[in-house]
């Protein structure tokens, strides 16, 4: 199989990704709350449900989902399934990068830099895009070395 066909196969499975993380997204429709806040609980809460009720928090989540999926399909293909090891791996990965998106989200709204949260977002997709391609790969899905972050082999 060529490089051309790899690279479009890899590109083909993370359009696939993304659009299948942003279609559950969509689908994932938050709660709405009307009342105003007036104790620190309820201020903790608004911003918790407005961060949920953003689109990005929901394509996030649904994006570490599908990876861990992938992860799963992998880990039974290579005969190394462990339930026990789901939940960890959703804490090492759904956590931090909501931490860091929701940091990013809060900072950008504070400081006046409306961009910093979508900057995050986009490096936070292509983490977990990449990664995901990586797991497509140990599948047999023909994934380029070049989307992987190996280096291209050198015909001798």
């Amino acid at each position: 199989m060529t490089n051309t066909t790899k690279w479009l196969s890899g590109a083909a499975a993370a359009t696939v990704l993304l659009l299948g993380a942003f279609a559950l997204a969509l689908l994932i429709e938050p709660s709405a709350v009307a009342a105003k806040s007036s104790t620190a609980l309820d201020v903790v809460q608004a911003y918790l449900v407005a961060f949920w009720a953003d689109t990005k928090t929901r394509a996030i989540t649904a994006q570490v989902v599908l990876h861990a999926l992938l992860g799963v399909a992998v880990a039974v293909n290579e005969g190394q399934f462990s339930l026990a090891r789901v939940p960890d791996f959703l804490r090492s990965w759904l956590i931090p990068e909501l931490c860091v998106y929701f940091a990013a989200r809060l900072l950008g709204e504070a400081a006046g830099f409306g961009g910093l949260d979508v900057l995050i977002f986009g490096a936070i997709q292509l983490k977990i895009v990449g990664a995901s391609l990586d797991k497509l790969g140990r599948l047999g899905l023909p994934v380029p070395d070049s989307l992987l972050g190996r280096k291209w082999a050198v015909a001798g």
